[in-house]
């Protein structure tokens, strides 16, 4: 398991605290952001336990730093 950092600073988890959610932009691949606007109603729950969604959006270091930090 790598030893992930939190990446955000105590402005940023306010702003988290503040908003209710956190935009990381650039983060996860195109062809993946469309894979996840095109799951169909219904199969987001097998979707998010994919190998793919795992590998592409919780495995990205800046995703695990920013949960991490909260």
């Amino acid at each position: 398991m790598r030893d992930i950092k939190p990446t955000l600073n105590d402005g940023q988890v306010m702003r988290f605290i503040h908003d209710g959610y956190l935009l990381l932009e650039g983060i996860v691949d195109p062809e993946m952001n469309r894979a996840c606007e095109s799951v169909p109603a219904g199969h987001l729950t097998d979707f998010v336990r994919s190998e793919a969604f795992r590998r592409e959006v919780l495995l990205q270091p800046q995703v695990g730093g920013a949960a991490r930090s909260l």
